[in-house]
């Protein structure tokens, strides 16, 4: 159980104050004046003492797993040894040696080498479709070509197995990425996302569904992470957290790390107040708001997670020539807005139509690939779902387009209509 579920429970009416060195008490009395609540509402802790001894954490649908074991061969070793059990055919101790290899990644102290991590994954999904398996074949793929994009067919195998290799390539390149954060944020050139040295930026990257490798500093520490959809993740690593972690509510740039930390420490369910120098900071997880009080008092600010406005239409200019032909009329302005909504209705209509139906198609082809027990039935079903998930991106462009254009008669084409704030939860 994560720290401070218990306390939690007891808190939920006010709230948790995290400390650094100040007396308990003290920060307490200081919450309960800034924010005009009980002190009996408000129970103490540090952020220290929550994230102490707790493992990496992936905050978001997914999973992160270490190195759970030592391995008495080399990551080379094991790759000559099943190169050489392929080579004769015998594929289930190709298959042992594999998973073993693969497993093995999370115990790297160096970065990986992309290709010896992509010949692993290349190797097993060989093996997989050789013995019958070709949801394992095609998994094992997909993470050979995650791991190196533009990896080719080896030649020296048969093509038996090559659409389905194909097939891969092609789901991949029509997978929208998702964005992970790793907090704190990775040092400059000793962060390497499978193998491959990546920069972020604030500690942000796209990644797409499924399993990476991420390796950070010197010595490497290895996890592999698994990413499930195209919903946002942070990567919460406690051990590498600065002592001063708590003040990160006071930065602009920084306070948005600051939440995966505080959902790693167990605090998503109340309140959490920080009292600083200057002033007292309240994140609610219900709302996603961070608050900024008067220590003597009262509300300053609140910062929602992501907040826009459209801009106001501009005064025109004392200096622009003025016009002789006469304003435009309510009636033709209204028939402009009915048929920017017309438009962008048939459009959004017609574009998720094409992405409905040719999902089922991507998706049924995919399952007869699956279930074929000859090549024939193998290569049609590999060609008809390369053609379904490129019309499936097509429609959801279209669907986009027109969205948009509905949206912009709705909204911004009648000179009477209210403004609208638009507010998104990143976390």
């Amino acid at each position: 159980m994560l720290p401070l579920l218990s306390l939690l429970g007891t808190a939920s009416a006010g709230g948790v104050v995290l400390h650094a060195n100040e007396d308990p008490e003290m920060a307490r009395a200081r919450v309960a004046v800034a924010v005009g609540i009980s002190p009996a509402d408000l129970e103490t802790s540090t952020l220290a003492a929550a994230l102490d001894g707790l493992p990496p954490m992936l905050i978001g649908p997914g999973e992160v797993t270490a190195c759970s074991g030592a391995f008495q061969t080399s990551l080379a070793e094991a790759l000559d040894a099943a190169e050489g059990a392929v080579m004769y055919m015998e594929y289930d101790t190709a298959r042992a040696t594999l998973a073993t290899a693969s497993a093995s990644f999370t115990c790297l102290t160096e970065p990986l080498d992309p290709a010896q991590g992509a010949r692993v994954w290349f190797l097993q999904g060989l093996v997989a479709h050789e013995l019958g398996d070709k949801s394992a074949a095609w998994e094992a793929f997909r993470q050979a070509r995650l791991i190196a994009p533009d990896l080719s067919w080896d030649e020296n195998f048969s093509p038996t197995a090559r659409p389905l290799f194909d097939g891969v390539g092609a789901e991949l390149a029509n997978t929208p990425s998702s964005t992970l954060m790793v907090v704190p944020e990775p040092p400059v050139d000793a962060f390497w996302v499978n193998g491959q040295a990546t920069d972020t930026e604030q500690g942000r990257l796209p990644l797409v569904s499924g399993n990476h490798l991420v390796q950070i500093g010197q010595p490497t520490r290895s996890l592999s992470l698994s990413l499930n959809g195209d919903l946002d993740a942070a990567l919460v690593l406690p051990s590498e957290l600065p002592a001063d972690i708590a003040t990160w509510a006071l930065q602009d740039e920084r306070r948005d790390a600051l939440v995966p930390v505080l959902l790693a420490a167990g605090l998503g369910k109340a309140a959490v107040f920080i009292p600083t120098s200057g002033a007292v900071w309240r994140y609610d997880p219900s709302t996603s708001i961070w608050a900024e009080f008067d220590p003597a008092g009262g509300l300053r600010r609140e910062i929602k997670p992501l907040a826009s406005t459209p801009p106001a239409p501009e005064a025109p200019s004392s200096e622009q020539p003025i016009s002789d032909a006469p304003p435009p009329t309510k009636e033709r302005s209204s028939m402009g807005r009915r048929l920017t909504i017309w438009t962008g209705a048939g459009l959004t209509l017609t574009g998720g139509t094409l992405a409905v139906l040719n999902y089922a198609k991507a998706l049924g082809a995919y399952n007869s690939a699956v279930a074929a027990t000859d090549q024939t039935t193998w290569d049609a079903a590999a060609a008809t779902y390369g053609d379904a998930a490129l019309a499936t991106r097509n429609g959801l462009i279209i669907t986009g387009i027109g969205a948009a254009t509905l949206g912009t008669g709705l909204l911004f084409l009648d000179g009477t209509s209210p403004g609208v704030r638009v507010t998104l939860n990143r976390w």
